[in-house]
Order: structure tokens, then C-alpha cells, then sequence
């Protein structure tokens, strides 16, 4: 089997509107969805609809094996299996793009639009599109009725749009069934887009072009022997990974991608060419046969090609600077002298920290939160051609690139295999299969793109007795539960037991800078928990969290901390990925040796020291 490219150009005959969802210029009621260039673009998840309603409706007349259909598109998930996802095999890109010959200038933002459009469309400016709605009963005007609909072509234009289908693998005789039905489906297809019913979007013609995908295997690495490689990749598009349900129908994304999505997609391909014929398949099994050896930390967005810093729980911000609250120097209450005249200043931990501060911080760090994009989709009826009842939903997506920029989403890929033979066959298998399976992710689907690893900063273990070492969590972990804790006191002996039994006694908790939160409801109860006599949520540390320990001993914590470092801190749950989503092959549990954030410093003299009192003696 091979990988393929379906390049498919579509001409469609203007005006057309595919909405765009994002704000407006003033004066319109709609408009056509663009680029940051100005480039019109019609959404893959359009295309792909169409083509659905298309086959199913030669499935129905019995022309087209439906398990074709089900095979290219995908099927709902069966229930009794975990909402398992079944998907197709076919890739859409985001957006196909519209060429930019006899393309007119964007639509302008922020302005209002001049009356008569007659002038925009003369200057060269987006042209506008009146709408009104006729009273049935006077033939006259409705009164308020009046839409416009800004345009990025003039009616009469033919606008080619261009974007590629992509298949992960495929029999040479099978793409060939596949581009036959994709002709007869575009050809059965008489509009795209918005307002079909009075002549805008008619499709002039198409052209589909097939080739096999040239993907290239990610290059070796002298460093076989090594149990972490750090691994980094863009993304083609906006990402929504569900952090949580906002409502029944709005979904918000965590700001990274997901270990546990990154293995998922890593095993799903392997599952699925396991069974082929060909190198793929012995690449397939030798992964699929250490799986549960295999960890994927969560991807952050950088600005550069290395991990970036979480916001750490013991920044403190004062004076314009952000110190480091596990320093001694500053591990007591305090205010900060200013100028006279002027009031002291109350240092401030993350929990207090306003916009400014964060903007400040992300500028001195590597550290990105990248900007919300928010995706609104609906089921469109085939019978009717419009939205379908009770089917909207939206989501809340991260944007995979600055104004400027796309990011580097930075990840660890960590070996838990003794053997160096048995490593190194297992990063010989990633390389070729890694740059293949990173599809299908998240709910938008999002490809992974110009992927790239290299040797992982290994950092050094070596201490000494009595010495003081600081940990930051890195991602969420699932450490001690501790429901009945309610007092601070509490809260650090949970923690100082938990430790001294992750470490064996070998580093001794002095104190914490934690921040907690709750993971449960009904979909993780049916999901994972079904075995659990009771129902109780699991309180999962947040990634910042920072602790502070001293050595023990020495020789066993240099063996204790090197396996943190490489594969994260042990999960308090069960070790079976079915019922314990929070293990840290899934990117869960990560820590990093020391500071992660560049501290500042203040003047001693600057220090006022504040007694604290204890109203509970």
C-alpha cells in the first residue's frame, strides 16, 4: 500500500458565500470567508459534507457499496465501545483556497462600508451584494429587510479553488474506485455554499489529480542508546483537543496537544497498516508490540524549536519582576519599598496576576498561550439543503501560529526499555512511522506538518547530601487524593508522605507551591470508572505546581530523580490506560529540575519583612 495526494481544483461560477464567522466590517450582515491574505476559501468540512450526501445518495439507489462510503468518511461510533471513533481514511485539508488571479482586495476592517457599493466595486475594493425580502401580500419591500453580503469577486467570475485530499495508505487499484466516485460525486454536485437556491456558488467544473505522497523518514539520530528525543511539529490548522464541555454544544481546548492524542493517533495508524503487506506492517508491529513503553508528553507551542516553560506557582511579581518565591530570600512575607510618598507593594502570586502581568511574563519566557478561534458547524439536512435541528455546535479552538508565525509544538518521546538493541529498533520504527500517523487530531482533525527531532536535554542528576533541590510539575499528574484535606497543614503531610513514598525515603518534602483541581463527571465515570463501587472525582496537581526538597540520600536519589526526569512522576491510579487516563506515558505527571523561568532579583534594602500571625493558636 502507498501514501497518496487526491489534488482537487474546483471551479465554481460567482457570487458564492461561505460564511466566515469572524467579526465583521461595519455595515454588513455577511460575508465570504478569507485568508489573512484576502484569498477567498471554502472549508474542507463543506467539501467533505457534500461529497457525504452525494455517496449516500448513490448508496440509496444501490450504485455505491456503502462500506466505500464508511470506508472514505468514516461511520458514527458503535455504541458499547467506548465511543471508539471509526474514521475514514481520507484527509481534507482545512480549507481549499481560492487562486489569486482576478482576486479583488480583502474586505476592509473596521470601517464602515460606503454607500453606494457601486463605488466599492469601481475602487477595486470588495464588492457588495444587496439582498431584500419582498412582502408576499404588496409585492413591496419588507420593511428592515435589507442584507448585505460582502463579496471578494464580482458576479460573472469563474474562481478556481484549489486543496488536496490525503491518504495515509492505499492500493493503487483502490485509489482509482476512489477518484471515479469522487468525479461522479463532483459532477452530482450543482452549488457550494450559502444562498444554492438563487444561483450564488454554481460548481463550473473540476479537476482531480492523483500521486503518492512523497514523506520523508525523520533522520537518524546518533544518540540510539538515549531514552528521551525531543520531538517537534507544526499544525496545518486551528486545534481543539476538549479540555471540557462549556455547554451541551460548546467545547473548550486545553492550549497544548495532548500526549495521550499523539499516542492515539501513533497506535491508531499502526492498527490499521499492521495488517498490510510491506515494511510499514513490521514497523507497525515492532511499535504496537512495546506500546505500553512508548511516552508522548504533551506539545506546547513555541516561538522556538525547544520545550517552553509553564507559568511556574511560585512566581511571585513585584517591582516590575518576577522573583522566585522557592529562594529563601523571598520564601517569607514580604512587601516592597517604592518611592516615597508611595505606598508599599504587595508582591503577587499567579492566582492574582492580572493580563499585564502574564503578557509580561510570556515576553521575558518562552512561554505562548496561543489566541482562541472559535469554530461554529452545524448538520445540514440533505433532503432540505439547510441546517438541521438541534445539530449546531461550536469550538473553542487554539490558533497554530502567531500573526507573524506558525508555532513549533515541542514534545519528548521517552523509551522505557532497558535494552540499548531494543531502543534503538524502537527509534528506528518512529522515524518511519511518526511522520505518517500524526493525522486525525483532535476535533478539528488537524495534520501534523514539518515534523523534526533531535537529542533531548538530558540534564545532569548528581547531588549531594542535605542539598535543596526544587521540582516543577510540568503537566498535570494524579498524585496523593486527598478529599478530607481541608487545612494547609493537611494538604503539605499528603504531599510529604506521597513523596517519601514515590522516592523511597530519598527526598524529604520541605515545602509545596500546589495548585489542585478536580477531573470527573459522566464521561470519564463511563469512560474509565466503571469498575468503582462509588462514584468520586480525581484530584489531578496542576502543571506550575513547584516543590521543594532536601536529599536524603544522595545515591538513591540520583536514580529516583533520573527516572522522573525520563518518564514522569508514577500515577496514584492503576497502570491499565483503560481505566486510568492520567498515566504518564499520556504526557501526564512531567517534571523539570529546577527553575523554569528566568528570576529576577531586589535590592535587599528594598525588602520589608511582615510578620505573619497564626489565628488559630
Amino acid at each position: 500500500m502507498k501514501s497518496w495526494t487526491l489534488s482537487l481544483s474546483i471551479e465554481i461560477h460567482a457570487p458564492f458565500l461561505f460564511k466566515s464567522g469572524a467579526s465583521l466590517p461595519l455595515g454588513l450582515d455577511a460575508a465570504t470567508l478569507v485568508a489573512g491574505d484576502g484569498a477567498a476559501l471554502i472549508p474542507g468540512t463543506h467539501l467533505r459534507g457534500h461529497l457525504a450526501h452525494a455517496w449516500e445518495e448513490f448508496a440509496s439507489l444501490g450504485t455505491l457499496n456503502r462500506s466505500h462510503k464508511d470506508n472514505w468518511l468514516g461511520s458514527p461510533s458503535e455504541g458499547g465501545k467506548d465511543d471508539k471513533p471509526n474514521r475514514g481514511c481520507l484527509q481534507f485539508d482545512a480549507y481549499w483556497r481560492a487562486e489569486k488571479d482576478g482576486k479583488l482586495r480583502a474586505l476592509p476592517r473596521g470601517e464602515w462600508v460606503p454607500l453606494p457599493a457601486s463605488q466599492a466595486v469601481l475602487t477595486g475594493d470588495a464588492p457588495i451584494r444587496y439582498r431584500v425580502r419582498i412582502d408576499d401580500k404588496t409585492g413591496t419591500a419588507d420593511q428592515g429587510a435589507l442584507q448585505l453580503i460582502g463579496q471578494t469577486h464580482s458576479a460573472g467570475q469563474e474562481v478556481t479553488f484549489i486543496g488536496n485530499i490525503h491518504i495515509s495508505h492505499m492500493k493503487d487499484s483502490e485509489i482509482k474506485v476512489l477518484k471515479n466516485w469522487l468525479e461522479r460525486a463532483l459532477a452530482w454536485i450543482p452549488a457550494l455554499g450559502a444562498l444554492k437556491g438563487i444561483g450564488f456558488g454554481r460548481v463550473q467544473g473540476f479537476k482531480v489529480e492523483h500521486s503518492p505522497a512523497v514523506i520523508a523518514d525523520l533522520a537518524p539520530l546518533n544518540d540510539g542508546h538515549h531514552a528521551r528525543r525531543s520531538f517537534s511539529f507544526q499544525l496545518d490548522r486551528p486545534y481543539c483537543f476538549g479540555a471540557r464541555p462549556l455547554e451541551q454544544n460548546r467545547f473548550e481546548s486545553t492550549p497544548f496537544v495532548p500526549g495521550g492524542a499523539l499516542r492515539g493517533a501513533l497506535f491508531e495508524w499502526c492498527e490499521q497498516v499492521r495488517h498490510t503487506s510491506g515494511e510499514q506492517a513490521s514497523v507497525a508491529t515492532t511499535i504496537l508490540a512495546s506500546a505500553d513503553h512508548i511516552h508522548l508528553r504533551h506539545a506546547w507551542a513555541s516561538k522556538e524549536d525547544r520545550r517552553p516553560a509553564v507559568v511556574p506557582q511560585s512566581a511571585l511579581a513585584a517591582a516590575s519582576k518576577f522573583l522566585d518565591a522557592t529562594e529563601p530570600k523571598y520564601s517569607r512575607p514580604f512587601l516592597v519599598k517604592t518611592a516615597a510618598g508611595e505606598p508599599n507593594e504587595i508582591p503577587s502570586f499567579v492566582i492574582d496576576w492580572k493580563s499585564a502581568q502574564f503578557s509580561k511574563f510570556a515576553e521575558l519566557n518562552d512561554w505562548v498561550n496561543p489566541d482562541s478561534w472559535i469554530e461554529v458547524r452545524t448538520a445540514i439536512d440533505a433532503s432540505t439543503g439547510s441546517a438541521a435541528d438541534e445539530k449546531l455546535f461550536s469550538l473553542d479552538c487554539r490558533m497554530p501560529r502567531s500573526a507573524v508565525h506558525p508555532y513549533r509544538f515541542c514534545t519528548e518521546i521517552a523509551l522505557e526499555v532497558d535494552s540499548n538493541d531494543a531502543r534503538q529498533t524502537l527509534w528506528t520504527a518512529l522515524a518511519q512511522a511518526l511522520p505518517h500517523a500524526l493525522h486525525h487530531l483532535g476535533k478539528t482533525e488537524a495534520r501534523a506538518t514539518a515534523w523534526d527531532w533531535k537529542a533531548a536535554n538530558l540534564g545532569t542528576t548528581e547531588f549531594t547530601e542535605n542539598q535543596r533541590l526544587t521540582i516543577t510539575l510540568m503537566s498535570d499528574a494524579l498524585l496523593c487524593q486527598f478529599a478530607e484535606a481541608d487545612t494547609t497543614t493537611d494538604l503539605l503531610a499528603a504531599y510529604r508522605h506521597h513523596f517519601d513514598v514515590l522516592s523511597c525515603d530519598t527526598l524529604q518534602l520541605e515545602t509545596l507551591f500546589a495548585d489542585q483541581r478536580l477531573a470527573g463527571g459522566k464521561y470519564f465515570r463511563n469512560r474509565f470508572w466503571k469498575s468503582d463501587p462509588v462514584y468520586h472525582a480525581r484530584t489531578l496537581t496542576c502543571a506550575g505546581s513547584v516543590f521543594v526538597f532536601r536529599v536524603a540520600d544522595a545515591a538513591k536519589a540520583q536514580t529516583v530523580l533520573q527516572r522522573w526526569l525520563n518518564f514522569g512522576l508514577p500515577s496514584s491510579g492503576p497502570e491499565d490506560w483503560s481505566r486510568n487516563p492520567f498515566l504518564p506515558a499520556n504526557g501526564f505527571g512531567e517534571v523539570h529540575l529546577g527553575s523554569t523561568f528566568a528570576a529576577g532579583q531586589i535590592e535587599d534594602q528594598r525588602i520589608i519583612p511582615v510578620v505573619s500571625i497564626d489565628h488559630r493558636a
